[in-house]
């Protein structure tokens, strides 16, 4: 049974180390985006800024993206992923037993060495991950149940009508919240259905862009999205209204309309470039693991408030964050591979044994919920 990996879809013998370089760079931009996001940081106003301030906000700016960039890749190859939906929800299983495996972990370290609380509320989290646990992980894992019945509506869809249906969500979901501040209600579940969308005509129709346009593409929406942040700093200090300094994280959601550009645009500038590289592929492999580890609620405070805390540097943060970011990086980076190599391997072998009667067990449930709803249906 080959190895899912969590955050790649595609078949071990198909992969561009291009895009699996993309995955790499990408994660460790997310832990980047977590140093910001869960250092401590309170709302910055005029007296307290500092050049450590804009670093920290820049830090923090293409998280989302590297997010983007993920469930871009992930629609691209889903869209094309065929077979029974037996054969494609096996590959979903090591991803659910990767998940509860650190969750549990994670837990089980916490309550010994007792590095942190863990209240009730964690310990719901840590049991129940696939419901509790963190956003991206469980609807990914949502977005792999749903494909198989998506994935064919889709393909079938001429290429005019699929590339309305991608303007439609585009309009809706981006640009009307990008100058509206998100007045729809949309969320997470919502954000990966309208990736898998996007990444699933840009593999189906819209073929390679040059390198020179995705080239100038990226520079163009990664420059609008620095200045976005240089100018509300500019104007906070300026004019002394400090709200002015919140908006400098305006355009880091991934429904305005420069990220998601952005996440576009760097993924089809990956897509130019084709080599293979076993080590590449093997680091790209685990960035699941590496979001799992350092992005558990038991663990982050500990490690971005406790550990060295990051607002201790506000004032010179380069060489801590810089540090800290690639420590975290290859700690988890080594911690996954360990697990690959041991529980992964063996849960891989359980699965090939025992799938058959699994299935014949989902199956069975389903039948059994159908036939509640049609008696409460026909009611």
């Amino acid at each position: 049974m080959k190895q899912n990996g969590g955050l790649r879809c595609e078949q071990k013998n198909t992969r561009n180390s291009s895009v699996e370089l993309l995955r790499i760079i990408s994660m460790i931009v997310i832990v980047g985006y977590h140093y910001s996001l869960h250092g401590g940081y309170d709302k910055f106003s005029s007296y307290d800024f500092c050049g450590g301030v804009v670093f920290v906000q820049l830090l923090g700016l293409f998280g989302k993206v590297a997010c983007s960039v993920f469930a871009l890749i992930s629609g691209y190859f889903l869209i094309l992923q065929k077979g029974t939906i037996k054969e494609q929800y096996k590959r979903i299983f090591p991803l659910f037993f990767e998940m509860h495996f650190y969750y549990i972990i994670i837990l089980a370290f916490m309550l010994i060495t007792k590095l942190v609380p863990v209240t009730p509320a964690l310990w719901v989290k840590s049991l129940f991950p696939l419901i509790f646990g963190t956003w991206y992980i469980k609807y990914y894992i949502l977005l792999l149940l749903a494909a198989p019945f998506i994935g064919p509506w889709l393909r079938a869809l001429e290429k005019e009508t699929y590339r309305n249906l991608v303007v439609l969500v585009i309009v809706v979901w981006s640009v009307i919240q990008t100058f509206t501040n998100a007045a729809w209600d949309f969320g997470e579940m919502d954000f990966f259905f309208v990736m898998y969308i996007i990444g699933g005509y840009l593999r189906l129709h819209m073929g390679k862009i040059s390198l020179k346009k995705t080239g100038i593409m990226s520079i163009l929406f990664i420059t609008l999205m620095i200045v976005s942040v240089l100018f509300f700093d500019f104007a906070g200090l300026i004019s002394g209204f400090s709200k002015l300094i919140d908006y400098a994280s305006y355009f880091r959601r991934y429904d305005t309309i420069l990220a998601l550009g952005c996440a576009i645009s760097v993924f089809l500038y990956a897509l130019n470039f084709s080599f293979s590289s076993p080590f590449i592929n093997r680091i790209a492999g685990a960035t699941l693991g590496i979001y799992l580890i350092h992005n558990n609620a038991l663990i982050d405070t500990y490690i971005w408030k406790v550990l060295y805390p990051n607002t201790e540097y506000i004032y010179n943060p380069y060489a801590h964050a810089i540090l800290k970011i690639f420590v975290i990086f290859s700690v988890s980076l080594i911690i996954e591979l360990i697990r690959q190599a041991t529980v992964g391997k063996m849960i891989n072998k359980w699965l090939d044994r025992h799938y058959q009667k699994i299935w014949n067990g989902i199956k069975w449930a389903s039948v059994k919920f159908g036939n509640i709803l049609d008696i409460v249906w026909t009611e």
